[in-house]
């Protein structure tokens, strides 16, 4: 049944929040395709942008500190879906400090 309420309630993109003390936070991360219908899932959703698993990752990765081998038990099949790094304070970047999002907003 086709969503007929119009509502904004609906969509594929959510949020995802990272807290606590060793979370290099202040900071709003992301990938924005924009709201022209032409980057929209379909003509009328939110495109998600980054696979919650790859946060996962980055987390049990850095934080955890898991090894990169264990990603292939813990998520089958997402062998091509990198971490997100740099989501920890103290924690290294390859590449310079990209976390793989475009910092759209920081604490001042």
């Amino acid at each position: 049944m086709p969503n007929t309420d119009g509502g904004t309630d609906h969509g594929l993109a959510s949020v995802t929040l990272l807290m606590g003390g060793a979370v290099a936070g202040g900071r709003v991360g992301n990938r924005w395709p924009g709201l022209a219908r032409n980057m929209l899932h379909g003509g009328t959703d939110l495109a998600a942008t980054t696979d919650v698993r790859s946060i996962i990752k980055g987390v049990l990765t850095e934080h955890l500190r898991l090894p990169d081998r264990a990603m292939a038990k813990i998520f089958p099949g997402a062998a091509g879906i990198p971490a997100v790094r740099g989501l920890f304070v103290g924690s290294r970047c390859p590449g310079g400090g990209s976390t793989g999002f475009d910092v759209i907003s920081s604490a001042v």
